[in-house]
């Protein structure tokens, strides 16, 4: 139970306090979000190459991580699929500027949400490991949750809704992560082939999210220069970070 509890801390704390610190941002400016969508993947990025994927190699060997990552990837692909089919329909309906600024808004809120489940996983399987591993992890993923919140809470800001209801959306966003910190502890703790499984499916899922929904985004937020600069910074900040914790 208290892994559940470490992935609810983590996951609402990162995104909440993102979205609390979007609020001292002044400026009416579009390009925030997208610079900070685009960091926030390359952080992620850089946890997945660096951190979680190596790891996972460590765990079980290379069969195993190619298999969860393949599993991973093609989990959230099929996810991604079916939530697209829903969206169908509503690029017409927010037609105003405000409009569009809450759809921005939910829609990041929607893939943020999503992706902090697979990460979950990784955080709750990698405490299954000897070492630092799975706490070093965490705090990774706390970290790069910070500039996902603030991306989301920006254009919501931008149109007016009240800050108790950003930071109250960031905390929502942010809770799937426990649900994953559950699910990668339980399994985890099953056996070493299971952890590597399990650190291979999160890293494919956060590398399909990142590459095929966190990018695009960016690119649609702004333009192509834009994401390619924003997300290096972000994976060198991640790359950094992986070094020194």
């Amino acid at each position: 139970m208290w892994i559940l509890w470490i992935g609810c801390i983590v996951g609402t704390l990162g995104t909440g306090l993102g979205a609390s610190l979007s609020f001292l941002i002044k400026g009416k400016s579009r390009s925030l979000p997208a610079v900070l969508m685009g960091m926030s993947g390359g952080i992620m990025l850089a946890v997945v190459f660096f951190e979680v994927l190596p790891e996972a190699i460590l765990a079980t060997g290379t069969v195993i991580m190619v298999c969860g990552v393949a599993v991973g990837m093609l989990f959230v692909m099929l996810l991604s699929l079916l939530l697209s089919r829903k969206r169908v329909g509503t690029q017409d309906v927010f037609s105003s500027s405000r409009q569009s600024l809450i759809k921005m808004g939910i829609l990041l809120c929607a893939g943020i949400a999503i992706h902090n489940f697979p990460e979950g996983v990784a955080i709750g399987s990698g405490m299954s490991l000897p070492g630092n591993f799975g706490w070093e992890l965490l705090l990774l993923i706390f970290l790069h949750d910070i500039p996902e919140g603030m991306a989301m809470s920006l254009p919501l800001r931008l149109a007016n809704i009240k800050k108790r209801k950003i930071l109250l959306l960031g905390f929502i966003v942010g809770s799937p992560t426990a649900l994953g910190t559950l699910a990668g502890g339980v399994l985890g703790s099953m056996s070493r082939l299971v952890v590597g499984g399990c650190l291979g499916f999160a890293g494919g899922a956060m590398l399909y999210l990142t590459i095929k929904e966190m990018i695009p985004e960016t690119i649609r937020l702004k333009n192509k220069k834009t994401a390619f600069i924003s997300m290096v910074l972000g994976i060198a900040a991640g790359a950094a970070l992986v070094l020194t914790i």
